[in-house]
């Protein structure tokens, strides 16, 4: 295993027992920033059907 390789597995292991140790959070944010984006969506379809 080069150098290169091993730095890149180490940083995968930490990420991945960072995204398992905040899953919850993670996924709350993640429904927040969907449901931001959806809404925004239904205001620009119904500005573009009042002009």
């Amino acid at each position: 295993m080069t150098e290169n390789s091993a730095l890149a597995f180490i940083v995968m292991l930490a990420t991945a027992g960072v995204l398992y140790r905040f899953w919850r959070p993670i996924l709350g944010v993640l429904l927040m920033f969907l449901v931001v984006v959806f809404g925004f969506g239904v205001y620009s379809v119904a500005v573009a059907m009042t002009t």
